[in-house]
């Protein structure tokens, strides 16, 4: 049986609960209009994938070089000044705070130097201390500064006269890798101990530092007990 509009003649259908069925759906033919439309379609499609593939490739690129922009190493220089006090008990001493990483950095100290703020004050034969300390610390309160916060000591130079250490000022010194690292919730602080001069004198304290990335920029665990 044949039924008009479907297929052509010779197919044969069959009555379904549907209705007619018929065997075989004929293919559509090369410029038909549905195809034309089915072929845009497919080539939209196929434009929106590999558009979507360069967009995933640039941010993907974007993100890699943003990870190397922020693990690359800063240079800093925190200097801080402060005029004579008393420290621990001692006169005649300078308290500096070089400041902390800000969140999510450290810092490794590269260099380090201590003294007053003129070459005229800086008189090695004449102005001495007996101490130079650098702390690594969560505190900046010199009253509650521990002993073990203590990460470089100078006092090198014996005193014959006055029978202890002492050392002249300036002072100045360089550490190697992981010597000296300060982390994002600790404080860099530089103190002159009782220095032999010290009226209408200002200490001051300069460090070279680099910057890393807490986590990109980390190479190693330190585990402290």
């Amino acid at each position: 049986m044949t039924i008009p509009g479907y297929g052509t003649e010779g197919n044969t259908y069959h009555e379904g609960a549907d209705g007619w069925i018929p065997d075989t759906v004929p293919a559509r033919q090369d410029g038909h209009e549905g195809h034309e439309i089915v072929s845009g379609l497919n080539l939209m499609a196929k434009l929106s994938l590999q558009l979507g593939k360069k967009v995933d490739q640039t941010a993907n690129a974007v993100q890699s070089l943003q990870r190397r922009l922020y693990s690359a190493p800063i240079r800093y220089n925190p200097v801080a000044s402060a005029p004579p006090t008393t420290f621990q008990g001692t006169a005649g001493s300078f308290f500096m705070v070089l400041g902390s990483p800000d969140q999510g950095t450290f810092w490794e100290v590269n260099s380090l130097s201590a003294g007053f703020a003129d070459w005229a004050s800086d008189d090695s034969n004449s102005i001495i201390a007996n101490d130079v300390f650098v702390c690594i610390t969560g505190s900046a309160d010199p009253v509650s500064i521990p002993t073990s916060s203590i990460a470089w000591h100078e006092a090198s130079t014996y005193d014959g006269t006055a029978g202890q250490t002492v050392v002249g000022l300036p002072i100045g010194n360089t550490f190697g890798s992981n010597q000296l690292v300060i982390k994002d919730n600790e404080t860099l602080i530089v103190i002159i101990v009782g220095a032999s001069s010290y009226a209408n004198k200002t200490g001051v304290a300069s460090a070279r530092v680099t910057v890393y990335d807490d986590v990109l920029g980390a190479d190693d665990v330190v585990i402290t007990a």
